[in-house]
């Protein structure tokens, strides 16, 4: 039995050196195709911080053991530094994928946000929606949003209610509703919420005295 297990220890361990030898050829490649600067050092320390001591492991590590027996005990505090170097390494790879994802994330709302603006419509009630179940309507804080202006419908109703003759105040108020929805249901952080204060800065708008929206 433990001749057995000697053979398939010794099948494993050669397995591991043909596998990190194909890794190491795999980054090596890969490291000419590399796309940009950040790219690359990972591409190197995976090499130089992984497969090297990897194949050293596999490969030399028990014949310079006993080559250099009095290194035994500088191997063990190699060995401690190396595992808190690869921690870190991937610790901090992962906030780096995580902030890159956040940025990502956070851009596409910004350009979401950006993109929603008050029209002339939404002002004289050519894009007015129809009354919403109430029920439905309050069972989230985004609401019905038929004409997907991103009012609130029962919002922009009761606007058009309280000022039936004012086009100018109703400018104001929809933006206003507008910004404040997009608020409450874009904003994640303070990238975003400044992307909502400032949209709405950029498109305050009025109604001229014929009847076109002005800045």
């Amino acid at each position: 039995m433990q001749h057995y297990m000697n053979k398939i220890f010794k099948s494993l361990i050669w397995l591991g050196r043909i596998f990190i030898l194909l890794f190491l050829a795999y980054f090596i490649v890969a490291l000419f195709f590399a796309e940009n600067s950040f790219q690359l050092g990972i591409g190197f320390f995976i090499i130089l911080f992984m497969i090297f001591p990897a194949i050293f492991i596999l490969f030399f590590k028990e014949k310079f053991l006993k080559k250099f027996p009095k290194f035994d005990t500088a191997w063990c505090v190699i060995r401690i530094v190396y595992t808190v170097i690869i921690i870190m390494f991937f610790t901090c790879y992962i906030y780096g994928c995580w902030r890159e994802e956040q940025a990502e994330k956070t851009q596409q709302k910004i350009d979401f946000i950006s993109s929603k603006k008050i029209t002339i419509n939404d002002v004289n009630g050519k894009n007015l929606p129809p009354q919403p179940n109430q029920k439905l309507n309050d069972s989230t804080i985004a609401g019905i949003d038929a004409n997907k202006n991103y009012v609130r419908d029962d919002v922009e109703l009761a606007i058009f209610a309280k000022y039936p003759n004012s086009a100018k105040i109703r400018a104001a108020e929809i933006q206003y509703a507008q910004a404040l929805q997009l608020e409450l249901t874009q904003v994640f952080n303070s990238s975003t919420l400044v992307a909502v204060i400032r949209g709405y800065e950029k498109n305050s708008m009025v109604l001229d005295k014929k009847g076109g929206l002005v800045v």
